[in-house]
């Protein structure tokens, strides 16, 4: 009962979190990145800062631990920009800004080889994710068992996700 509370709590701050985007941003010198400022852009950097905090969090710990707010922030934010890129084709602008973005947004976690690969896996395991199960949680307690579930299947994708980076 303590886990599912702290569940629904972690999940009610992390969605309060990530619809005001407390989330700030990664800077960098780098000039031809920096001069990007479209939605997809700004899409892109937001997934990249997510994923560079659920891989500091996944190399610490070696696996996705789901009971961690900041982690679950992440993941919203992930499974947002998931969604947002999800039907662009690679050589659209919208692309291409969220590719640039996820470079910066991550440090240099994703590079320009890697993007492509980055943005395939994370659009195909989590552009489908229904996240309004995960924040109709914060207010519905009688969807828990379907929300630990699909915590469960969204913490596997993370994982395979985090697997990508051989670092």
């Amino acid at each position: 009962m303590k886990t599912k509370f702290f569940i629904i709590a972690a999940l009610s701050i992390s969605v309060l979190l990530s619809s005001c985007g407390s989330m700030g941003s990664a800077s960098s010198s780098s000039s031809a990145l920096s001069s990007t400022s479209s939605a997809q852009f700004t899409a892109g950097q937001n997934a990249g800062t997510a994923l560079r905090n659920l891989y500091t969090q996944y190399k610490a710990s070696g696996k996705f631990d789901y009971t961690n707010m900041n982690n679950m922030v992440s993941v919203m934010q992930l499974i947002a920009a998931a969604q947002s890129i999800k039907d662009a084709g690679k050589n659209t602008t919208a692309y291409k800004d969220f590719s640039k973005g996820l470079i910066l947004g991550s440090v240099n976690l994703v590079t320009t080889s890697t993007a492509d690969n980055i943005i395939s896996a994370v659009t195909s395991q989590l552009g489908n994710v229904d996240a309004s199960s995960l924040q109709n949680a914060a207010s519905t307690a009688s969807k828990t068992a379907t929300t630990v579930n699909n915590i469960a299947t969204v913490a596997n994708s993370v994982n395979s996700i985090m697997g990508l980076f051989n670092k």
